[in-house]
């Protein structure tokens, strides 16, 4: 135990690839970096895809807010922070979705607007002089 003690401080443990997901892998990195300061926090952890998605999995909802709703850092509630998150990321989708549609519909007006002179063009043909 003391080797693997002193291995962690030092920064220097057997790469876990190939044992583990790759999200797994880099959580696991990133717990491991030597810097304290350049650690990610409690909430950062919870937020995590691999963790936030055995959260939802294996936890009901109630048994959820009862054992990370005191999940606190700085004032602020872990849970509130993922919900906040989470309504973010679907406000974000849906304006881009929104974006998209918009500008499909202008550049169906715009191609349609060039048919219509295209064949008017062709109705008329060159003018004489």
């Amino acid at each position: 135990m003391v080797q693997l003690t002193k291995k962690i401080l030092k920064g220097s443990y057997a790469p876990l690839k190939g044992k583990f997901d790759k999200d797994i892998d880099n959580l696991i990195g990133s717990l491991l970096v030597i810097d304290p300061n350049h650690r990610p926090n409690i909430n950062q952890i919870l937020k995590h895809p691999v963790i936030f998605a055995r959260i939802e999995k294996v936890l009901a909802k109630d048994v959820k807010e009862a054992e990370l709703g005191h999940t606190i850092l700085h004032g602020i509630n872990a849970l509130s922070i993922e919900n906040s998150l989470v309504q973010k990321e679907e406000e974000k989708y849906e304006a881009e979705i929104l974006q998209r549609k918009k500008t499909l519909k202008s550049d169906c007006l715009n191609e349609a607007q060039r048919d219509d002179d295209h064949d008017e063009g062709e109705t008329t043909g060159p003018k004489k002089n």
